[in-house]
């Protein structure tokens, strides 16, 4: 356990030692980001910010009789009912959450006097397209063949609300990438690394106290914990760096490239076993 916390430290502490980027300038900035937002888009990003806080507590009022299986602090997998856990132990959840911030500062940027949140919103625009990523791609190859491998049930990871949480978020970043002019910043790396770190950190503290982790991987007993948490950094910092080259290199105005993402998206879904 506290090889593992040392490790994760160290990959904090090095990346806010990298931390070095000017901020944006706010006129261009909020310019881009709202090129996205005109029109009858205004209505759409208000609705995805209501509609993101409304999926976010649909399931945390869903049927709490569900089982979960989770990583016991032995490393041992046993299953508890969801009312035994909570929603925010979940990086889907995180994931959902991001966007709502972003879509909700995106929805109050249309107005003058919300004009400074620009730098807030578009590093929760970064953000949210790297989680999506790792959301979608996490759950439909890693935790659904494993669940498989183990023999576990995983019939909850096709009902129609999960196939949502694990999915709709990335076709809907994916779309959000094509509308905008926002070109993601490569020396904003830091951002996503330190956000995983603080979402260990909290599933770390919450297992100590609950005796599960709802993710094996992250378990600090795992005996790969370290080759775990390096693969979990770099799989943050390579979907950030793909968001970086698709805002900056596919256009909605060129069919190929928009079609090439599209099919890349749905690519990586997975809706039935």
């Amino acid at each position: 356990m506290l090889k593992a916390i040392g490790f994760l430290g160290l990959i904090a502490g090095l990346t806010l030692y990298q931390c070095n980027w000017q901020a944006s300038n706010p006129l261009l900035l909020r310019s881009a980001l709202l090129s996205s937002n005109g029109g009858y888009l205004f209505y759409y990003h208000l609705f995805l910010a209501i509609f993101n806080v409304g999926i976010v507590l649909v399931e945390a009022f869903a049927d709490r009789s569900t089982k979960v299986t989770v990583s016991g602090l032995d490393t041992q997998p046993f299953t508890i009912t969801k009312a035994d856990s909570s929603p925010l132990y979940a990086y889907t959840i995180w994931s959902w959450l991001c966007q709502g911030v972003y879509f909700t500062l995106l929805t109050l940027l249309s107005f003058d006097q919300f004009q400074s949140l620009g730098e807030i919103c578009f590093i929760f625009f970064e953000l949210s397209f790297g989680n999506a990523m790792m959301v979608t791609l996490v759950s439909n190859f890693i935790l659904i063949p494993n669940g498989i491998k183990q023999g576990h049930e995983i019939a909850i990871m096709f009902s129609p609300r999960v196939l949502v949480f694990h999915n709709l978020n990335l076709v809907l970043m994916a779309v959000e990438i094509l509308l905008s002019d926002a070109k993601f910043r490569w020396d904003h790396w830091p951002i996503p690394i330190l956000f995983g770190c603080v979402y260990v950190a909290f599933q770390w503290t919450v297992a100590t106290f609950k005796g599960f982790f709802l993710y094996f991987f992250l378990n600090y007993n795992f005996k790969h914990i370290m080759l775990s948490l390096s693969l979990l950094m770099l799989s943050m910092g390579v979907f950030f760096g793909l968001g970086v080259f698709v805002s900056h290199h596919v256009h909605l105005n060129n069919p190929l490239e928009a079609i090439g993402l599209a099919v890349f998206i749905v690519s990586v879904m997975r809706l039935r076993e």
